[in-house]
C-alpha cells in the first residue's frame, strides 16, 4: 500500500530519527529519512504516530531510502492504519 505517514524511529545502538513511510505492507516497509547513519542489518524499533511499536531489520539502504522487513508480520488492518488509510 502507498503510504504518507510520518514515524519516528530506533536503531539497535540507541540513534533516533524520523522518516516518512513511502510504502508498506504486512511484511515490510520503505523509508524515507535523512539518518546518514542507517546500514543494511541493523535492527528497527519504528513508532507510528499512535505510539505503538514495531521490530524490523534493514534489508537495504541506497540514496535516503531504506527497505525494512518486519520481524513479525503484521495485520492487514495495521498495514492499512500505518499506510495512513489509503
Amino acid at each position: 500500500m502507498v503510504a504518507h505517514s510520518e514515524v519516528g524511529f530506533r536503531c539497535n545502538s540507541g540513534e533516533t530519527h524520523t522518516a516518512l513511510l513511502r510504502d508498506v505492507s504486512t511484511f515490510g516497509c520503505a523509508l524515507d529519512s535523512e539518518a546518514g547513519w542507517l546500514r543494511t542489518g541493523m535492527f528497527l524499533t519504528i513508532t507510528p504516530a499512535d505510539g505503538w511499536t514495531i521490530q524490523a531489520i534493514l534489508r537495504w539502504v541506497f540514496n535516503g531510502r531504506a527497505g525494512a522487513e518486519f520481524l513479525r508480520p503484521i495485520s492487514q488492518a495495521d498495514a492499512r492504519e500505518l499506510s495512513g488509510g489509503e
